[in-house]
């Protein structure tokens, strides 16, 4: 996305954008992708973006509000997959999806959707050297491996429709939880495993030191905002201001020290 390229170092950034015309969606997704947009039927274009990003990884939550047909490709040296919710008439690369299959997408590969009205979807891109090397230390299948390589046979992977179910409601649950802007701006360590079906992670703490410190304000977390300027322009601004509801609270924050999302 073009705002993700103003973004600080080292940061998780989160937003919505709106967007009135599929020339400023095409806008929206220039940072990641060489797509262009084109609206099949008449109407409102309403396409909404919910997003959250770091300088290596993009999670965002898209819908469609009129039949819109996508071409073109994901820009260099990323890999993206998409898990749908709603697409009733949805066509990838001119056929609709089967429920067990997820349509995914290499850098320099054609990228050809119709998105029916009211399609909604999240997608996940990263880069491709990240991905191949936490693969490769899970010891995944050479064939799994393979899936997401160069000269790959297919452009749909295959997932079981419960795996699909439950990673529609985890990055729902990062989007809602990285959309609560002005918490305190704490630093945080996180760590991504790939796993064999049927792999579960417990993580539990077992010491911790404490220091007070006092007359200290920790500055709330980033916050994009985004005004419009001129016909289909937006400035986009990173600010910084406290949400009411956390800083009024008495309480250590994070509320929990270690959480696993699978």
């Amino acid at each position: 996305m073009s705002e993700f390229s103003n973004q600080p170092a080292n940061k998780t950034l989160c937003g919505r954008i709106d967007a009135s015309a599929v020339e400023e969606h095409g806008e929206t997704l220039g940072q990641l992708y060489d797509l262009e947009f084109t609206q099949v039927e008449s109407g409102n274009v309403n396409i909404c973006v919910d997003f959250a990003a770091t300088s290596s990884c993009v999670l965002y939550r898209e819908t469609y509000g009129s039949r819109t047909h996508a071409l073109g490709s994901l820009r260099g040296g990323k890999f993206a997959f998409a898990v749908p919710v709603r697409e009733s008439g949805t066509r990838w690369w001119g056929a609709e999806r089967r429920k067990n299959l997820t349509p995914t997408s290499r850098s320099g590969e054609l990228i050809d959707a119709m998105f029916s009205p009211g399609h909604t979807h999240f997608i996940a891109v990263i880069e491709q050297t990240r991905l191949l090397q936490a693969m490769h230390e899970a010891c995944m299948p050479a064939a799994t491996i393979r899936s997401v390589e160069a000269g790959r046979a297919s452009r749909m992977l295959e997932f079981h429709e419960d795996t699909m179910g439950r990673l529609a409601r985890d990055f729902s649950d990062i989007l809602n939880r990285a959309a609560g802007g002005g918490v305190p701006d704490m630093p945080s360590l996180v760590k991504s495993l790939v796993g064999q079906p049927g792999y579960r992670i417990e993580a539990r703490v077992v010491e911790t030191e404490q220091q007070e410190e006092s007359g200290v304000r920790v500055a709330p977390s980033l916050d994009m905002r985004r005004t419009l300027v001129a016909d289909n322009k937006y400035q986009v601004t990173w600010v910084r201001e406290p949400s009411s509801e956390v800083y009024a609270r008495d309480a250590f924050w994070p509320e929990s020290l270690v959480q696993v999302d699978e």
